[in-house]
Parts: C-alpha cells; sequence; structure tokens
C-alpha cells in the first residue's frame, strides 16, 4: 500500500495527480486510464475539501487487489469522523464514467472517496 499525505489546500492535489499516474503507469495501465484516475482523484479532491474547508490534510492511499487499482482519497477532519461524504453530486457521476466503481466512505482519519480501476492483464506475445 503506498499512502500520501499533503495539507488540506487545493494547490496540492497536483501531488496527489502525479502519485497516482506514476502508479498507475507502473501498473501498466493505458494512458487512458491514467487520465481517467487523474480526473477522478481531482473530482474527490475538489469534493471532499468542498465538505470541510478546514480539514488538516488530504490523504492518498493506493493498493491493489487482484486485478484492480484502489484508490482512496480522503481528508483528515476531527470534527466530522463519522460523516461519510455524500453521494447524491456531480462528482458521483463524474467518478462513475471515469473509475469502475466508487463509494463513499469513513476511515479512520475521516470521510473518504473510494474508487477502482481494473488492470488489463498483460499481453503475451
Amino acid at each position: 500500500m503506498i499512502s500520501l499525505s499533503v495539507p488540506a489546500r487545493a494547490e496540492y492535489v497536483h501531488v496527489l495527480r502525479t502519485v497516482v499516474s506514476g502508479v498507475g503507469a507502473g501498473q501498466d495501465l493505458s494512458i487512458d486510464d491514467i487520465d481517467d484516475l487523474r480526473l477522478a482523484v481531482d473530482e474527490a479532491s475538489a469534493h471532499l475539501l468542498k465538505i470541510d474547508p478546514d480539514a488538516q490534510a488530504l490523504r492518498l492511499d493506493l493498493e491493489t487487489q487482484g486485478t484492480s487499482l484502489i484508490v482512496t482519497v480522503g481528508i483528515a477532519t476531527p470534527a466530522r469522523r463519522n460523516e461519510a461524504p455524500t453521494d447524491q453530486f456531480l462528482t458521483w457521476h463524474i467518478l462513475g464514467a471515469l473509475t469502475d466503481g466508487a463509494e463513499s466512505v469513513v476511515e479512520e482519519y475521516g470521510p473518504a472517496v473510494r474508487f477502482s480501476k481494473r488492470m488489463k492483464p498483460p499481453t503475451r506475445l
């Protein structure tokens, strides 16, 4: 698992996008799939930062499970620890189009958005 935490400000989201791009490339995802992941990280981050503009940190967790790359983007916010982000926003329609599944969750550090992207099996020559 790869975990990264940056200050909860929009100007640091590019760091999360860069990390997800690197991991996606390392998993042999297509350029289109990597772009989808970058956009999904943008959408999830914007949604979470809107929920709590006073959050302390923006967090990214990446792990592989079987043939999927699982991405979790969350905010560290003690004030709203038990509230999952609501899924009744345009963000969820966008995440649904960009990923193979998205859900709101509550992590130990606060509310988060988790989504996955299926990795294609390597092509045999």
